[in-house]
């Protein structure tokens, strides 16, 4: 399907950070192009903790019912010196917000799982890079290589989340 000339943001940066901001313009009701250079997701942890603040996050953006049984809720960790002796315990126990402190994930699990519950109010494009933008009074112009070679796209609002 061919990209619209114009959408309220442009999102750059499957990870994390880009489509859980995909998720929440959507609940909002804000139409969203998200793009990324790569072929796909990452299939890689780059990332391997959550905390409690970003499954409130996550929980807000819809998706949190769907990748929780994924994470490892409330985990520990010990610091061991060269010595074989333990100087550090990280063990957090509070719920003080309803979800652990500390939770252990695949970031390759979430975003995967993040990718396919994107609601019909998102464009995902892969092998979308963006080289370049200009602001043009209200709107930012940007321009994009795709498959089909290089395209521009009006926006309101351009995000980068991409690293």
């Amino acid at each position: 399907m061919a990209l619209a000339s114009h959408y309220p943001v442009v999102v750059v940066g499957t990870g994390p950070t880009g489509l859980t901001l995909a998720h929440l313009l959507a609940r909002q009701g804000v139409a969203t192009l998200l793009i990324d250079r790569a072929e796909a997701v990452v299939n890689e942890a780059r990332a391997v903790t959550i905390d409690d603040e970003s499954l409130r996050t996550l929980q807000n953006a819809g998706v949190l019912e769907g990748i929780l049984p994924d994470i490892v809720q409330g985990y520990g960790v010990h610091y061991y010196s060269w010595r074989c002796t333990v100087f550090a315990r990280i063990e957090p126990k509070s719920l003080e917000y309803g979800y652990p402190k500390r939770n252990a994930f695949r970031q390759q699990r979430l975003v995967h799982a993040m990718a396919q519950a994107l609601p019909a109010l998102v464009t995902l494009r892969f092998r979308h890079e963006l080289l370049g933008f200009e602001q043009t009074g209200d709107r930012v112009r940007v321009t994009l290589a795709t498959p089909e070679g290089e395209r521009s796209v009006d926006t309101d609002w351009l995000v980068g989340c991409d690293g």
